[in-house]
């Protein structure tokens, strides 16, 4: 017997998730659903905003993915070629052929050293009426650091405290570190 029906009306045109990789705190792992209700969309392009941070351009992948009527992929993706074009605060990848067709796209980007607080990523398509989601990863990458004191008493028998202070354990660049001790 065939079965002519239509994709689930629930399934968003686009889906963006994104969490710290797992193996490096300073990049965040994003992911992208697209038109997962295979919708005739024509050509788009889709643009990526980050408000922090860089993508890092060869971790972009595009596969065009087989998804059943709840927007579950089924099987492995192809993977397609396309050319990114990296901007200022993010990337646009163009003319992406929507015709009933789902992607499923990742990428990684940088997370700036000194910041505590959100990365919000956004992704649109250029349609009449875009569609549009983002997500946000919290994120702190402030260095931090130890200050141990031991007390010792000199070759005259004077006591007195050695300092050590730990900064940079991580060994992450930082650019310049001011270290101030206060005594109250």
């Amino acid at each position: 017997d065939n079965f002519t029906g239509t994709w689930s009306e629930d399934i968003p045109s686009i889906n963006k998730e994104g969490k710290l990789s797992d193996d490096d705190p300073h990049i965040i792992d994003w992911t992208v659903e697209y038109n997962y209700g295979k919708k005739d969309l024509g050509l788009v392009t889709l643009t990526d905003t980050l408000t922090q941070g860089e993508v890092i351009e060869d971790t972009i992948k595009v596969y065009e993915v087989d998804v059943d009527i709840d927007g579950n992929i089924i099987g492995e993706g192809t993977e397609v070629s396309v050319t990114p074009v990296k901007t200022a605060n993010g990337m646009t990848l163009e003319n992406l052929d929507a015709n009933g067709k789902a992607y499923y796209i990742t990428f990684s980007s940088t997370v700036p050293v000194g910041l505590n607080g959100d990365i919000t990523n956004t992704i649109s398509d250029n349609l009449p009426q875009p569609n549009s989601d983002d997500a946000s990863v919290p994120v702190n990458t402030i260095p931090t650091g130890d200050k141990v004191g031991e007390q010792k008493v000199d070759d005259e028998g004077k006591p007195y405290i050695e300092w050590t202070i730990t900064r940079k354990s991580e060994r992450m660049y930082v650019g310049s570190i001011s270290v101030r001790d206060l005594f109250s």
